[in-house]
């Protein structure tokens, strides 16, 4: 900080410096530890969430192609999945790999057009049947 002359005039000068060097630091550190309490309870909040969501068989947060099957192949799951809050469908439907959840957002898009019959019948050939292709287009929309 340079040389301070020893008049009040030079010493409140000196002070006020201080003063908002130490105001920054302390604000730097408040803001540093804020951050990192942030992080850490959206840390958990997500690992939480990633926990809950229907069909994660492997609970990391993700619905790979396989578990994606699995659900649908799954009486259980899949009425889970359908009778589930709009809150959780939405968290399956998110979860979703890319490639499968950009072929669902089509399929919803499809829906109530003139494309809608042969939306069914691509869902039919991959062993989706028209009812729950129906419900998924509705989920789709819906969140």
């Amino acid at each position: 900080m340079g040389e301070v002359k020893n008049t009040s005039k030079g010493l409140q000068l000196w002070k006020g410096k201080t003063m908002k060097y130490l105001l920054k630091i302390a604000a730097n550190t408040t803001l540093t530890a804020l951050m990192a309490c942030t992080l850490s309870v959206h840390a958990q909040t997500s690992s939480e969430n990633a926990s809950s969501i229907i069909a994660d068989l492997d609970s990391n947060g993700r619905i790979s192609r396989s578990e994606a099957e699995n659900m649908m192949n799954s009486p259980a799951l899949k009425s889970e999945l359908f009778n589930a809050s709009v809150e959780e469908q939405s968290r399956f439907y998110n979860a979703l790999e890319n490639s499968i959840r950009v072929k669902l957002m089509k399929l919803a898009r499809a829906y109530g057009t003139p494309r809608w019959s042969f939306a069914i019948e691509m869902c039919e050939r991959s062993g989706l049947s028209a009812a729950d292709a129906e419900r998924i287009a509705l989920a789709m929309k819906a969140k």
